[in-house]
């Protein structure tokens, strides 16, 4: 039997001995390895009297029509099988993928990377999983900036080193445009202003704006009022430059936390308490680092994040 024979829709039925299902079809077709046969049976592709089997030592009984189906191959549908989470639980969403670069709408509850050697369940350890199983056997996530665990939204990863390089200057030069929405505690005096504080240690040891006596980095927030509510607003933000915690920092400093914050605000204030932190990156524009196409990618707002806004009492819209 030839490969292309082999990679068919086959039926047959047991008229020999029992003996288990992957020893059975190795026997059956001379060009399936005892491996192989393992593989297909654990990528569903062999059911017994109608039932899918994934168990490649179950034994089937004299007689059992065997239905076996390698029309698409037997590696690949083993890697999908065996690689990718099930849907429900990837922490993100694709939304966009080619030889260079993916970008996904990541989840808040997760980190984007790991925070300490072995540390397991961030994001990029599903994206390299999600990616084996569309066929990239060695998959590279190459970080390019990161997003806060309780932060969803908008997240980019490069695919190969030469695609990192290009894009990490992309971003250190601003030239990558990320914008956020947050609902914040009470509301900014301006309906639209630009903060500016450098962010370094405070005396507590916790990131803050620091004097300019302190050491820090420059630190530079645009925002804008969406909607005011009767004890909070909902603003859009976009990051000019790009520290640790930056909105988060910048929000609490002039009075206004995330709500939600864990850290920078008061989490259990009755002001501040919600499912997540209302921190969302919907938006991300940069170019191609191998075409230079401009490009724009939206996240919609979580449903959690629209369902809270929702509880809120609106007072004035901007």
């Amino acid at each position: 039997m030839s490969k292309n024979a082999l990679y068919r829709l086959h039926e047959l039925q047991v008229d020999e001995p029992p003996q288990p299902l992957f020893a059975l079809l190795a026997e059956k077709f001379p060009d399936l390895s005892r491996t192989m046969a393992r593989k297909a049976v654990q990528a569903a592709l062999v059911s017994i009297d109608g039932s899918v089997c994934k168990d490649p030592a179950q034994v089937p009984a004299l007689g059992a029509a065997i239905r076996c189906d390698f029309r698409q191959g037997i590696d690949k549908q083993y890697q999908l099988t065996r690689f990718a989470p099930p849907e429900e639980e990837l922490p993100f969403s694709v939304l966009y993928c080619d030889e260079d670069i993916v970008v996904i709408d990541k989840k808040a509850g997760v980190l984007s990377a790991p925070t300490q050697q072995g540390e397991r369940g961030a994001v990029s350890e599903y994206l390299r999983r999600w990616l084996r199983a569309q066929g990239d056997k060695r998959p590279f996530t190459g970080y390019i900036h990161r997003l806060d665990k309780e932060t969803s939204g908008c997240l980019c990863f490069s695919r190969s080193r030469r695609a990192q390089k290009m894009l990490a200057v992309q971003f250190a030069k601003h030239g990558a445009r990320r914008r956020y929405r947050c609902i914040v505690v009470g509301g900014p005096l301006q309906d639209r202003d630009t903060l500016t504080g450098r962010i370094g240690r405070g005396a507590d040891g916790r990131r803050a704006v620091v004097a300019d006596h302190v050491a820090g980095k420059k630190a530079i927030t645009h925002f804008e009022v969406v909607q005011r509510f009767a004890h909070a607003s909902e603003l859009k933000v976009r990051l000019e430059t790009g520290r640790t915690h930056q909105i988060r920092i910048h929000m609490a400093h002039i009075g206004c936390p995330i709500i939600g914050e864990p850290v920078y605000g008061e989490p259990h204030a009755k002001a501040q308490r919600a499912p997540r932190m209302m921190l969302h990156a919907n938006q991300l524009n940069l170019e191609h680092p191998t075409t230079g196409k401009h490009m724009h990618f939206t996240a919609d707002l979580p449903e959690e994040f629209v369902a809270f806004r929702s509880s809120l009492s609106t007072r004035s819209t901007t």
